[in-house]
């Protein structure tokens, strides 16, 4: 019932462009193609079915695509017009009907028709065809000019095996560092180097002969010369010791003859007072 309106719909565009309704006729030479016509796709994806008329040096006005196809393995999504305007789309039961007409002229040649996006929902093999009740109309005189052939799509839908989880590996991203330098004071620089010096043991190369004799004649000289700075410090000393003595003995005689030499003094005048006092002796 529903081809029956599609056809009535199709035939009322026609004429409204101009045209009269298709007619049925003997086979033209006009074919319709369903592309891809064998693929493989997979459970729960998306994929489009394009529907091409090819009618030749024929002029076409009006197209109708009568399709079914197995609705539980695939379910109709959504279909997108070509070189027709195609306001008649009946979806249903595994059964699509497709009422297009070109009302700015006619075409020729190879013609999307239009594209059918479907979903497989199932596995399993399964088949769209292009129903015998599909027409392909001729805008000379509307005659239907399509060969009626054979038009399949084949479709295998299965279920791809689940992938093995992919661990995620995260590496990790260097860090930047600047390296803290800390500055040590000279004092204790210096103090850790005498240190380090004070108790690096000190390694002497072993003496020889030669060299013990060296050291031998380098003592003796040493000696003697330390014995004769020696004695010339003994005599100098000595000197200024005797000096120094007589200077003080001189200092302490000093007074004792001044008060000695007062005395003699005092009784040679005390002599003299006498004397003058006696009266002379007189003379016999």
């Amino acid at each position: 019932m529903k081809h029956v309106i599609n056809k009535a719909i199709v035939s009322l565009a026609v004429m409204s462009a101009g045209f009269i309704p298709a007619q049925a006729g003997a086979a033209g030479s006009a074919s319709f193609v369903l592309s891809p016509n064998n693929a493989n796709k997979a459970v729960n994806s998306t994929f489009t079915v394009a529907i091409y008329e090819n009618s030749g040096a024929e002029t076409v006005n009006s197209v109708q695509a009568d399709l079914t196809y197995d609705a539980n393995q695939l379910q109709y999504v959504g279909f997108s017009a070509g070189a027709f305007s195609c306001p008649i789309v009946n979806v249903g039961g595994g059964m699509m009907s497709i009422g297009c007409a070109n009302f700015s002229g006619a075409v020729s040649g190879n013609q999307l028709v239009g594209s059918i996006s479907f979903k497989a929902i199932a596995n399993g093999n399964t088949t769209i065809s292009m129903n015998q009740s599909s027409i392909i109309a001729r805008s000379t005189d509307a005659t239907d000019i399509w060969n009626h052939g054979s038009v399949t799509g084949t479709m295998t839908t299965y279920t791809p095996a689940a992938q093995p989880a992919v661990k995620k590996t995260t590496t990790a991203t260097p860090v930047a560092t600047t390296p803290v330098v800390t500055e040590t004071p000279k004092e204790e620089v210096k103090a850790e180097t005498t240190k380090a010096e004070e108790s690096a043991p000190v390694t002497l190369p072993a003496a020889t002969e030669e060299d013990n004799a060296s050291v031998w004649a380098y003592l003796a000289v040493f000696l003697g010369a330390t014995a004769v700075a020696a004695g010339i410090v003994y005599r100098d000393n000595l000197k200024k010791w005797m000096q120094n003595a007589r200077g003080a003995m001189g200092a302490k005689t000093a007074p004792v003859a001044a008060v000695a030499g007062a005395s003699a003094a005092k009784k040679t005048a005390a002599k003299k007072a006498v004397a003058k006092k006696k009266p002379a002796a007189k003379k016999k």
